[in-house]
């Protein structure tokens, strides 16, 4: 049996990101970009065909999920802010209370202090 044998039905109302979600975040680029959405599909498809394979298969996604956040970041705009902020301490142009690893040291506390619980959990 294939996965495109499989493929369908599947239960559209099991999910945590539901096709308005999808569309609000990714329509308009997928609109202008058909290699984008050809690359987006590839992936998904190899997630499903990996997590098909069972407990090694959910490693390997777990782990290329990993990869992808970080491959990402460096395309997102706290990546981009957090380089200008790093060349304005370079430059000497930051406020002493502006010392970037205190304020970062203070979110990320802050952040493990609220748990562990995902964003969006108990919504």
């Amino acid at each position: 049996m294939t996965i495109a044998s499989t493929f369908e039905p599947f239960d559209r109302e099991k999910v945590f990101c539901n096709m308005a979600t999808w569309e609000m975040m990714f329509g308009e680029r997928l609109n202008d970009n058909p290699d984008l959405a050809d690359s987006m599909a590839w992936l998904f498809f190899e997630l499903i065909r990996e997590l098909e394979k069972g407990k090694k298969g959910h490693r390997r996604v777990i782990n290329t999920l990993k990869l992808g956040v970080e491959f990402v970041y460096a395309y997102t705009e706290i990546c981009r802010l957090s380089y200008q902020a790093y060349l304005s301490e370079m430059e000497g142009r930051l406020a002493p209370e502006d010392v970037l690893r205190q304020i970062l040291n203070g979110v990320i506390e802050r952040a493990k202090g609220k748990g562990e619980q995902p964003a969006g959990a108990g919504d």
